[in-house]
């Protein structure tokens, strides 16, 4: 099994990070990258000039984005056909009841409160494997 993830993370060093964690995991064979939601949206939902879209096993999603939050990235996640039942788990600082709630309503698997460490990731795999 080689899945493929989508980080949606605006920050370097966080990148680093979460993208150096899961590339120690053999199940997880390309993260790609995206730094705000409109670049994810481009690539996950709207075809490009190729008429090709990331289809991701599951994305990881933060919530604090530049220009367009991660929440309603999701939301229009959801309402796209390519991208509305791919799984998704939040990775973010913000550990607010109102942002869990909307998450959960929109279809999150898990709300990660970062950093992400070791035993979420063998939670998120299960959670894939099933």
């Amino acid at each position: 099994m080689s899945l493929c993830v989508v980080l949606i993370e605006d920050n370097n060093d966080h990148i680093y990070l979460i993208r150096s964690l899961l590339e120690t995991y053999e199940e997880i064979g390309n993260v790609i990258v995206f730094k705000d939601a409109e670049s994810a949206l481009s690539g996950l939902v709207s075809a490009n000039d190729k008429n090709e879209t990331v289809l991701p096993d599951f994305i990881l999603l933060d919530l604090k984005l530049p220009h367009m939050s991660g929440l309603d990235l999701l939301m229009r996640l959801r309402e796209s056909e390519n991208a509305k039942d791919t799984p998704v788990f939040v990775l973010t600082s913000s550990d607010r009841t109102q942002e869990r709630k909307r998450s959960e309503d929109l279809g999150v698997l898990k709300y990660f409160v970062k950093p992400l460490i070791e035993e979420n990731v063998e939670e998120i795999l299960q959670r894939i494997s099933r």
